[in-house]
């Protein structure tokens, strides 16, 4: 009798080429896709940010009108904190250009900081909520480029930042209220200030993040910053 022909067997699914060539198997390519420590940071950073921003425009009125300052002021107040923060932005667009971002972000978050703990003094609060929008306005934009040039091989963290930055935008006068319910209104200006200080801080922390990559990574441009952002 003829041999009958053996069944074929099904062959399996080759790995992903970019998995193959990275040598990922089983745990490690359980490890490639959580968000890198990176992205963590850089989502961090961009939802303190935002919850910051969102939480000065969201109780300017009411503290204002708490240290006795008539409704009326307190939001033209509110109106100049965002048209202080346009300003901002308009200058320091062109500006990104001579300065390097790291350079611009780092010198607003400390200056952010100063002005919301200002904002305590009842004499000088209209004010300083308005220089705080000045001092705010590199923080998203020019920091997005920053991001953008130091993390090449990271383009998740922007996505990231986007989605993290509507959750800060929640979570930013949530907070905000429930301090306000327990400590009282006059408790705004020291909780604006720790998230302008938490918003420094990780800042801070992506720059040592970016320095240690471009020294650990200098061949496979890992981490690797354009001129002028580092």
């Amino acid at each position: 009798r003829p041999a009958q022909p053996r069944p074929a067997q099904p062959r399996p699914a080759p790995p992903r080429p970019g998995l193959r060539r990275a040598g990922l198997r089983g745990p490690g390519l359980r490890r490639a896709r959580r968000p890198s420590s990176v992205v963590v940071l850089v989502a961090l950073a961009f939802l303190l940010y935002v919850a910051c921003e969102a939480g000065v425009a969201g109780w300017i009125p009411a503290h204002l009108v708490a240290l006795g300052y008539p409704s009326r002021l307190a939001t033209g107040v509110t109106s100049g904190f965002w048209a202080a923060m346009v300003v901002g932005r308009l200058i320091t667009a062109p500006l990104s250009r001579a300065v390097a971002a790291s350079r611009m972000v780092l010198a607003a978050c400390p200056l952010l900081t100063l002005t919301l703990a200002l904002t305590a003094v009842p004499a000088i609060a209209p004010a300083c909520y308005v220089a705080a929008g000045f001092a705010a306005a590199p923080i998203w934009s020019i920091g997005l480029d920053w991001v953008v040039a130091t993390f090449p091989n990271h383009r998740s963290a922007t996505s990231w930042a986007l989605t993290s930055a509507f959750a800060g935008g929640i979570a930013g006068p949530a907070v905000v209220a429930g301090v306000v319910s327990i400590a009282g209104v006059h408790a705004v200006p020291a909780v604006l200030t720790a998230f302008a200080g938490a918003t420094t801080l990780a800042f801070l922390a992506i720059w040592r993040t970016g320095r240690r990559l471009l020294r650990t990574s200098p061949s496979t441009g890992c981490g690797q910053a354009a001129p002028g952002t580092a």
